[in-house]
């Protein structure tokens, strides 16, 4: 491992270097999604890890699809989301690592991109931009895809109630793949 868990993980270093152990093995089986707090590191000093090591074959992101910009208005927006969240380890910083270690990134979210018919963080929005999402993992994931996501993605009482319109049905992935990162 590098040293983004040492230099992140706060108090939480020996468990998030657990939890990064168990997503390697995990990743072997299949596409595993690790749920973050946007403004916590803790999900992404465990990415940043696992794709020094290579063990990440494909990362996701919970972006737009990112042919869908032009570089210089995808950077743009990367580092407004940088700065709206916070996060003292970048998408900028993940999108580095990622090519430098020739991983391509999918961006797999429709947040903006549904026509306006639901807002992005109601209970529809959120179901239905796990439907989306879901498809995207679905056709491009499997063994050591790893996907990013906020963790309100995982949990029914965001996305209208039940486990049907979790990112993890919609997107075939097995629920113990599914880690919650947020609180650390």
């Amino acid at each position: 491992m590098s040293d983004y868990i040492d230099e992140h993980g706060g108090p939480h270093v020996n468990l998030l270097k657990h939890q990064a152990r168990l997503v390697r093995l995990k990743l072997l089986n299949g596409t595993v999604v690790l749920g973050e707090r946007h403004d916590k590191p803790a999900a992404r000093a465990i990415i940043a890890d696992l794709l020094i090591a290579r063990v990440v074959t494909r990362l996701f992101l919970e972006l737009n699809d990112l042919g869908a910009l032009g570089e210089e208005e995808f950077l743009f927006v990367l580092k407004l989301l940088d700065k709206k969240h916070g996060n003292s380890i970048s998408l900028e910083t993940l999108l580095t690592i990622a090519a430098f270690n020739h991983v391509p990134v999918v961006g797999y979210d429709n947040a903006s991109n549904d026509e306006g018919r639901f807002k992005p963080t109601t209970s529809e929005g959120m179901a239905n931009r796990n439907l989306e999402m879901g498809r995207a993992l679905t056709a491009q994931g499997g063994p050591g895809a790893l996907a990013l996501v906020g963790s309100f993605h995982l949990y029914p009482k965001h996305s209208g109630g039940d486990f049907s319109t979790t990112l993890q049905t919609y997107g075939n992935i097995a629920f113990s793949h599914a880690i919650d990162l947020s609180r650390y």
